[in-house]
């Protein structure tokens, strides 16, 4: 982990940003802010999400629609299956595989270089992987937010298509239900957001959006 950067990390390479964050974090105002920044200095600016990838596997494990808590359900299950049928680090691979193909797309008119960003990474395996291919144009962005906040967010998600409200015991319940699930960290194969999590060369707050932006820009000047 780097807290401080000796110099801007933009120029006119390409560049890979790889997100981390604990279940419950809002990554979108994130991936928003973060994509307009690196716009402001001349980068193409492409999410490449994770989840999207496991909806085109062949798991035994589906990703189901419906309810909230049953579709993060199958991602963590489906996730664990992947990567214990070829290893810890094959979202890193498969990651890079989606920016090796996007790379043949046209630059946005006025842009000078591409800029992937990793939505999001949960092994720490991924990571070193993620290092391994791209070296010093790979930077690792930890997303910190509260507790209380991530449980919140998850409550209110969970509510929508609920019969209860979310502040009832049982959105309370199925979130912290949730929250367990993905913080296991008993099998080998399952992911590890709590060892991921401080590689970062950067954490930024996500209590607000204003600090949010301004970590963000900190860290990219």
């Amino acid at each position: 982990m780097k807290p401080e950067q000796s110099q801007s990390i933009v120029d006119d390479r390409e560049l890979v940003v790889g997100i981390v964050s604990r279940i419950g974090t809002d990554l979108d105002p994130i991936v928003t802010s973060l994509t307009n920044q690196l716009r402001n200095y001349g980068y193409d600016a492409y999410e490449v999400r994770v989840s999207k990838i496991v909806e085109y596997l062949d798991t035994e494990e589906k990703i189901v629609e419906g309810r909230f808590e049953d579709r993060v359900r199958s991602y963590i299950k489906a996730c664990n299956e992947v990567r214990e049928k070829v290893g810890n680090d094959i979202f890193a691979d498969l990651s890079a595989a989606s920016i090796t193909h996007h790379r043949t797309t046209p630059l946005r008119q006025g842009a000078r270089a591409r800029a992937y960003i990793v939505n999001q990474l949960k092994h720490p395996d991924e990571i070193n992987r993620l290092r391994d291919i791209y070296g010093d144009a790979f930077v690792l962005i930890s997303c910190h937010a509260s507790y209380e906040k991530r449980l919140k967010n998850f409550k209110t998600k969970i509510s929508l298509k609920a019969s209860f409200t979310v502040d009832s015991p049982d959105a309370d319940k199925k979130a912290r239900e949730l929250f367990a699930d993905d913080e296991d960290q008993s099998l080998p194969f399952g992911q590890n957001v709590q060892s991921a999590f401080p590689l970062a060369d950067v954490i930024i707050d996500t209590s607000s959006t204003d600090l949010a932006d301004a970590g963000l820009s900190r860290f990219l000047r």
